[in-house]
């Protein structure tokens, strides 16, 4: 059993009662399954990006915290500071075993160098401080390696669990949302819970989205992509729910209805920590549609961890509904991920890999667009902003020939 879960700040988290879903008859599977305790099996050679080092990762630890919800940056100093959980010794040894390089880095983190000012052991904060972001960066690069898998060729976990045997994923990787039960955490099937894929290296970057399905009454039109880490036994499988205390109004679109050309811009964060990070956008007139891309595309250093939040939508204003709706990740290569640097996304065509993690294809009112978007790009303040205030960005760049 995982222990409850509490965080400070924005996200929090809390432990509450199981519900199970009803029991389906099970079918054999045909492709090839792929499980998530794999190495990286990505190229060095520059057709893939460079992982991190994973090599002092045991199997148990990764196993253990990239089926856990909490973010390991946080759960990994719960676990080794508690003695209740299973993998408690062997996070002892792994902190023992960090490269002291590694250590002496985080030592002069501001965190780390908080906690040794309050009293705090100031080796052990480091360990537990690299650990953490070790963790976090070794699993979101392994399940980028996981989605770069053709889900018409290799069935990658978890359509592997039998609580999904009678449930085959569409050629994008996709399954019914309907087919689950929601406890409003996690998605519950035949006794076993599961979670979207996560689209950041957070492993809660699409509870929002998730909620926002339900709010809006998508459950029966949605298909998801689950994530090959996040599932487990309903019994034990932990409940977590999280508050956002900022959110927006659907986005004002007098404007959209007359659109004659693409209207586009781009946006970087006011702060970011990597300097290179940008989010653009472009909405563009088709006969009696428009067209909405919005891509978040990662660094140049984070490539190999993050892969490019992505959003296509079709608006048809004589309606004023949206007739589609998905949401992507986008995986690159180096090469790939320095070509698209040099473009904005209205130019940059099928650049890199891209992955399905939602889509809709009914018509849904045009507010939902709003509030989904606003829910997979969480985290995102410029897009947050966007879709809240409704207003083009200061940096348009309709004339532009990026």
């Amino acid at each position: 059993m995982r222990p409850a879960w509490w965080c400070d700040g924005l996200d929090r988290v809390a432990r509450g009662p199981t519900k199970r879903a009803s029991s389906n008859t099970f079918t054999p599977q045909a492709l090839t399954v792929l499980a998530p305790s794999n190495r990286w099996r990505g190229q060095t050679d520059g057709s893939q990006p460079t992982p991190p080092d994973m090599t002092n990762v045991p199997n148990a630890i990764f196993d253990y915290f990239s089926a856990d919800p909490v973010d390991p940056r946080f759960s990994v100093r719960a676990v080794a500071n508690g003695t209740d959980a299973p993998i408690h010794s062997a996070t002892e040894d792994f902190l023992s075993s960090l490269d002291s390089n590694q250590v002496a880095e985080a030592r002069n983190e501001p965190h780390v160098r908080f906690l040794a000012r309050s009293g705090a052991d100031l080796d052990r904060e480091a360990r537990i401080w690299a650990a953490g972001h070790l963790l976090a960066r070794c699993i979101a690069s392994r399940r980028l390696d996981t989605l770069r898998t053709d889900p018409r060729v290799v069935l990658t976990s978890p359509y592997d669990q039998p609580a999904l045997a009678d449930l085959t994923p569409d050629h994008q990787g996709l399954v019914p949302l309907r087919e689950f039960g929601f406890d409003g955490s996690r998605l519950l099937r035949n006794g076993h819970a599961f979670m979207p894929v996560s689209t950041t290296p957070s492993p809660n970057s699409t509870y929002w989205l998730l909620h926002s399905c339900y709010l809006e009454r998508l459950e029966t039109s949605a298909r998801i992509r689950l994530d090959p880490f996040l599932h487990g036994p309903a019994s034990s499988f932990p409940i977590v729910s999280y508050k956002m205390l900022v959110y927006g109004q659907p986005l004002d679109w007098d404007r959209l209805n007359s659109l004659c050309e693409p209207e586009h811009g781009c946006w970087r964060p006011d702060a970011p920590k990597q300097p290179d990070e940008f989010t653009d956008f472009v909405w563009t007139p088709r006969e009696s549609e428009i067209h909405f891309v919005c891509e978040e595309v990662p660094s140049l250093e984070k490539v190999s961890s993050h892969g490019g939040r992505y959003a296509h939508a079709i608006y048809l204003p004589s309606q004023e509904s949206i007739s589609h709706l998905d949401f992507a990740l986008r995986l690159y290569s180096d090469p790939e991920i320095t070509e698209r640097h040099q473009r904005h996304v209205r130019n940059a065509g099928k650049a890199g890999v891209r992955r399905k993690v939602f889509r809709i294809d009914s018509p849904v009112p045009r507010s939902t667009l709003s509030s989904l978007c606003q829910a997979f790009f969480v985290w995102n303040e410029d897009v947050n902003r966007y879709f809240r205030s409704g207003c083009v960005p200061d940096c348009a760049l309709n004339s532009a020939a990026i």
